[in-house]
């Protein structure tokens, strides 16, 4: 019996396994995804459907919604920093001891 379920558990990991290399091939020869875009579509999707339960095939997972919040909470992120990022150089040019010279 043990014989069996090991059997079967090497099977689905193999399925698995062929299917996800099956993917990622498909994925590239058409275009450059990485794989939270399939999430960020499904999430995008669903908000923008009218009726999102009768419209799409697929609902977002809980998983697929914490992607898409991680995502736009770094893109939000780094877009803050990139438009602070020169007003701090210019206060420590300005303000800052260590670049200071004698004239």
């Amino acid at each position: 019996r043990n014989y069996m379920i090991k059997k079967n558990t090497i099977l689905i990991l193999a399925i698995y396994l062929t299917s996800l290399i099956n993917m990622k091939k498909i994925l590239s020869i058409c275009e450059n995804h990485s794989d939270i875009d399939y999430h960020l579509a499904l999430c995008y999707v669903y908000l923008a459907s009218h009726n999102p339960h009768s419209d799409s095939d697929r609902t977002p997972t809980y998983y697929s919604w914490v992607l898409f919040v991680w995502h736009h909470f770094k893109r939000v992120l780094l877009l803050i920093i990139l438009y602070l990022l020169p007003f701090l150089v210019y206060l420590i040019q300005e303000f800052g001891n260590v670049c200071k010279g004698t004239v």
